[in-house]
Parts: C-alpha cells; sequence; structure tokens
C-alpha cells in the first residue's frame, strides 16, 4: 500500500516528573485530506475515517 506523509508539528508543555500539561498537533488540514483520500481509494474505499470538523467554535 505505500507511505501517506503529511507535514505537521506537535507542541509539548512538560509539566515534571515525567507528565505533559499540554499537547496540540498542527497540520495542514487540506493535504491532509489530500491524503486520507489517496489512502481510501488505495484500500479499495472500505476503510471509514472521520476527520474533525472544519470549523472550530
Amino acid at each position: 500500500m505505500g507511505s501517506r506523509q503529511f507535514a505537521g508539528i506537535t507542541a509539548m508543555e512538560y509539566a515534571g516528573n515525567g507528565q505533559f500539561s499540554f499537547q496540540e498537533d498542527i497540520y495542514n488540514r487540506v493535504e491532509t485530506d489530500k491524503v486520507i483520500e489517496e489512502w481510501k481509494a488505495a484500500t479499495g474505499g472500505g476503510v471509514q475515517v472521520t476527520s474533525p470538523p472544519r470549523e472550530v467554535d
């Protein structure tokens, strides 16, 4: 099936004692949607993927 890749960054805040108090993943939504569609096509479309909403309240 090959690999699928898209750029992203994860921001984390270390809280101490081996734990983190914050994590946020940032990525290009248009690029990610394209990769997901390519992946679904490669798997015969039998895989259901639920993406997060485009708009955040």
